[in-house]
């Protein structure tokens, strides 16, 4: 089984696992927004389909099962540009996955954080993905989303086991 979890967002992050390892990581792919108003950058979905479906070629999930773990996020009390980028983000990710027929399981963040003992702390995200997958990509602060994906992956891994 090839475990996605997705940290969602315009700097978030893929990641594929499985009881083998880490197999892949990727940013999530981003296009100029033509409603500058509200936001200038946004998902490409056409651009995240094809990444991932490359990814999990290269990872012969045509002979495996694929389970989809997102990190369901949700509007803060505040709305802004932020809130409208990250559920429009969501939105494309779930059109995107159920088109290519991928069913989604959604988790709250303070869920899967629970399972590794950290809370808020991007360093503590890293930290974690590092311990577990000393091989990851996420040796740089910037890299707190694709530590959060491998992170919410895993999560899936062991919920499946």
């Amino acid at each position: 089984m090839i475990v996605v979890g997705i940290d969602p967002g315009l700097t978030g992050a893929a990641a594929l696992v499985s009881h083998n390892g880490l197999l892949d990581v990727f940013d999530l792919p981003t296009s100029s927004s033509s409603d500058t108003a509200r936001v200038s950058r946004k998902l490409d979905g056409a651009a995240f389909a094809k990444t991932l479906r490359e990814a999990l070629t290269r990872n012969d999930a045509g002979k495996e099962d694929v389970f989809i773990v997102l990190e369901d996020v949700h509007v803060m009390p505040k709305g802004n540009a932020a809130n409208a980028s990250l559920m429009h983000t969501k939105g494309v990710l779930e059109g995107v996955l159920a088109t290519l027929g991928h069913k989604v399981e959604l988790v709250g963040s303070q869920k899967w954080k629970k399972l590794f003992g950290i809370g808020s702390d991007k360093t503590a995200a890293r930290r974690t993905a590092l311990t577990l997958y000393p091989n990851a990509p996420v040796t740089l602060a910037k890299h707190h989303n694709r530590a959060e994906a491998i992170l919410i992956a895993r999560f899936g891994l062991r919920k499946m086991l």
